[in-house]
């Protein structure tokens, strides 16, 4: 993961650095979730992690932010 410091934080050293998402490509910062520590945004850490939930053990219903439950639906497998 490559951080990258944009002229407006080389100026201010209290803004915090920004990242390019290694799943969606945006650039975005650490919220407080720790999801710059697996280089993904906000968004993605979410989805990674219903998907993770899902696959180890499921769903009780559909989960519309899960990435493999939009699939299944999509497949006709829901």
């Amino acid at each position: 993961m490559a951080y990258r410091i944009s002229r407006f934080e080389k100026s201010n050293p209290f803004c915090k650095t920004t990242y390019i998402c290694d799943g969606c490509g945006k650039r975005t910062r650490e919220t407080g979730d720790s999801e710059s520590g697996v280089g993904l945004c906000k968004k993605c850490f979410h989805e990674a992690g219903l998907e993770n939930e899902h696959s180890d053990y499921g769903h009780p219903e559909f989960v519309a932010d899960c990435p493999t439950c939009r699939e299944l639906r999509e497949a006709g497998k829901i």
